[in-house]
């Protein structure tokens, strides 16, 4: 019988080099951290144990997620493609890439208006990146393939669960999964790590994520 649903598995990136040098992410392009090498090491030695098998992984094209996607990819022997829909949502804006401390002596005026949750110059607005994320899951069903592996980011990860499964996300771990379950445009989360999450009212941190309306 021909196999009427899709598994679409999302994987959060571990840590990078901008962890590391105090920076601002975003859009910026870092490498990963060694700590954020071995964790998609990890990551990809329990896929093997349980035998979970992906048909492609597609991957953010930002060097953190990506090398992420490689290290996967090569101890899993599943072949790897960009997908620009699955890049991160752009927060900072002009503050991407630059050193938090140097950002705080140089541009206070940026970085006050971030922690103020006003919306900075070159930022990707959340409407915009909602409709963005609606784009990707809908491209993402129209693809061929029956089981797909997703390494991207901790905003789209939660934009996913806030949006489109209805729940507020509480905490997102560096190197989270979700994993869905497809039938025609209903989702069903089969499983989850590194996620805790509620259902119903929006928590006050819910709420914060939504910066920049």
């Amino acid at each position: 019988m021909k196999q009427s649903f899709k598994t679409i598995y999302f994987f959060r990136h571990g840590e990078g080099m901008d962890d590391l040098r105090h920076e601002f992410g975003g859009w910026s392009d870092p490498e990963l951290a060694p700590k954020g090498k071995k964790l998609a090491e990890k990551v990809a030695g329990d896929f093997n144990k349980k035998k979970k098998h992906f048909d492609i992984i597609l991957t953010s094209p930002l060097e953190r997620a990506k090398q992420s996607a490689e290290l996967i990819s090569m101890f899993t022997h599943t072949p790897v493609e960009e997908f620009v829909y699955l890049k991160e949502r752009n927060t900072y804006g002009l503050l991407c890439g630059l050193s938090k401390r140097k950002a705080r002596k140089n541009y206070p005026e940026l970085v006050k208006a971030y922690n103020a949750q006003e919306f900075i110059p070159g930022a990707e607005r959340y409407e915009d990146f909602k409709n963005r994320v609606d784009t990707l899951l809908t491209k993402l069903l129209q693809m061929k393939y029956k089981s797909i592996l997703c390494v991207t980011h901790g905003y789209l990860i939660t934009t996913i669960m806030e949006e489109f499964l209805g729940l507020s996300r509480e905490k997102i771990k560096d190197g989270a999964i979700l994993g869905l379950k497809v039938e025609g445009k209903k989702y069903k989360v089969i499983e989850y790590k590194g996620l805790t999450f509620s259902e119903g009212k929006r928590t006050y941190d819910s709420e914060r994520y939504r910066k920049f309306k």
